[in-house]
């Protein structure tokens, strides 16, 4: 079984209320200009990013992980051995 746990923002609150609207605004001017697209590329990594970790009971193995755009897990398994 394992369990998820989400940590938190690396941005912190101000920085993805930030990127979340520069998501929305990079939408609206990707209408007039494809220029928007960079806003919203910067606007969904900083709006959405976020960090986790997962713990593998069965296998006895832990993982950080930074959630990049909210949905590309960065990360390794950790083994962990009692000594």
């Amino acid at each position: 079984m394992i369990t998820k746990n989400k940590l938190d923002k690396p941005f912190g609150p101000v920085g993805t209320s930030a990127g979340i609207f520069m998501f929305i605004a990079g939408i609206v001017v990707t209408f007039y200009s494809f220029t928007g697209l960079i806003l919203v590329f910067i606007g969904a990594f900083v709006g959405f990013t976020s960090t986790s970790t997962m713990i593998d009971n069965d296998k006895k193995r832990i993982k950080f992980s930074n959630n990049l755009f909210g949905f590309i897990k960065t990360g390794q398994w950790i083994d962990i051995y009692q000594k």
